[in-house]
This record gives structure tokens, sequence and C-alpha cells, in this order.
């Protein structure tokens, strides 16, 4: 696991190269994905419309939020900050 310290000036490149968001408008839906080429062993819907995917390891690697524009108050809209 990777820690980081805030305002370490690699966290910002670090961050925009590893974690994507994909917003679909036809299916309206978000991903989240942390990690790429990552094949995932396991999805639950931990609530209704919530899907976490895992890897073998039992590590995150994506999450998507299904009904997104009723979810997200933009979902075709991104802020990405860092705190600090």
């Amino acid at each position: 696991m990777a820690h980081y310290v805030i305002g370490d000036p690699t966290v910002r490149e670090s961050a925009a190269r590893n974690v994507k968001i994909k917003y679909d408008p036809k299916t309206d839906t978000l991903g989240l994905i942390l990690k790429e080429n990552v094949s995932v062993a396991e999805s639950d819907q931990e609530k209704s419309g919530i899907i976490l995917d895992y890897d073998g390891q039992g590590e995150l690697v994506s999450m998507g939020i299904l009904d997104a524009s009723r979810r997200v108050t933009e979902a075709k809209n991104v802020d990405f900050q860092i705190a600090g």
C-alpha cells in the first residue's frame, strides 16, 4: 500500500495516472477505476446501485454507480482536488 504525504508534489502526478473516472450516458453509469489491467475476481453490490469490484487478493479495484444522474450532482463533470 502506498502512503503519500499531503503536499507531496508526486501525489498529483501519481493520482492522475492511476485513478480514472468514466461516465457512460447511454447506460447512465459512473465508474471509478482505481487499478487498471487488474482482473476482477469478485463484485459486490453493497448498497442498491453501488457495485464494488475486488481483485483476487480482496483489494478494491473499481466502483460502479448505477443511475448516476440520479445519485451524483453532476455526473458529466469531475472536480479533482488534493487536500492540503
